[in-house]
């Protein structure tokens, strides 16, 4: 600019002003709004980590993403966004989190010990699309357990048929699905109605064990395939029957 072009001083200071003025308004950058100071987020949208699953205890592969916008569809920085775990067991590395220079904001998830469905809110208030839910599931650790839901001691009459129970259940005592329980007469000439038993989803797994047709004991085992732990021991003893049912 040539100062010398303005007659006085008035008009120098005059175009000076002017200068700044333009200045200021074409070096607005995402956080601030055209003569209005702050650029006001407008909504928050999902951007990665939903619909993921993990086994308990671990960290979830993916962060729990999400972009803060404007009206105008531009990202807004330094917004602070709640991440709320709303059910299930999990924790979140930060529960407040801030977006940066394109509108992102994360967090990292840990499975908690318990496998369970999970939902957890990411929250800014006063705009569209808060709060954005992230559903996530946990599943079972490898089966390390194995007890008896049933009786382990029984007393029967000779040849009659006895329910037996396990439960399969990881070291967090959650219940594992689809274990192969097998489950063997060892001693007594008893029999078994199933041999090898894959575990429902509550992790139990059962069979009917006949016993001996003679008066005695009895004895079963209950233990995970591809497993090497203690089985599960049942003793039963056969009694006699009627006289009735003898003849």
């Amino acid at each position: 600019i040539s100062w010398g072009l303005f007659r006085n001083h008035e008009q120098q200071i005059y175009c000076a002003i002017l200068c700044i003025a333009w200045l200021g308004l074409s070096c607005i950058d995402r956080e601030t709004s055209v003569g209005t100071g702050k650029v006001l987020p407008d909504k928050i949208l999902s951007i990665s980590g939903n619909n993921q699953s993990g086994v308990v205890g671990n960290e979830a592969f993916a962060d729990l993403t999400v972009r803060v916008l404007d009206a105008a569809n531009q990202p807004v920085a330094k917004v602070k966004v709640e991440f709320l775990v709303q059910y299930g067991s999990a924790f979140v590395s930060d529960t407040i989190a801030t977006t940066n220079f394109d509108g992102f904001a994360k967090t990292k998830v840990t499975y908690g010990l318990k496998a369970d469905t999970i939902g957890i809110y990411a929250i800014l208030l006063g705009v569209k699309g808060s709060p954005v839910l992230f559903s996530l599931q946990s599943s079972p650790a490898d089966v390390t357990l194995l007890k008896a839901i049933s009786d382990t001691v029984i007393v029967g009459v000779a040849a009659s048929a006895q329910k037996v129970t396990v439960r399969a259940s990881d070291i967090y005592n959650n219940p594992v699905k689809n274990a192969i329980i097998k489950f063997e007469a060892k001693s007594g000439k008893g029999s078994v109605a199933d041999v090898n038993v894959v575990t429902y989803s509550d992790g139990t797994a059962s069979t009917l064990w006949t016993l001996d047709t003679l008066v005695g004991a009895n004895t079963l085992e209950a233990s995970i395939v591809g497993r090497s732990m203690t089985p599960v021991v049942f003793t039963a003893t056969s009694l006699p029957g009627s006289a009735a049912h003898l003849i």
